[in-house]
């Protein structure tokens, strides 16, 4: 029981930080390329081809 309540709010946490991650890739994009196709809708779709935090760490560094 205590394990599942703990492994719940690690899920928890993973999940707050990898969406804190989608919203600066989106800040990135708007900032580094205004004009461009990539937006917040675009951000959104790309996202889901990366399902892990550090894949996406990846990704926004290679957009910076």
């Amino acid at each position: 029981m205590v394990d599942a309540k703990a492994e719940k709010e690690a899920k928890k946490l993973r999940n707050k930080l990898y969406r804190e991650a989608v919203k600066k890739l989106i800040s990135v994009c708007v900032e580094k390329m205004p004009g461009t196709l990539y937006d917040k809708f675009y951000c959104d779709e790309l996202v889901k081809k990366y399902p892990t935090k550090d894949v996406l760490d990846e990704l926004i560094a290679k957009v910076e």
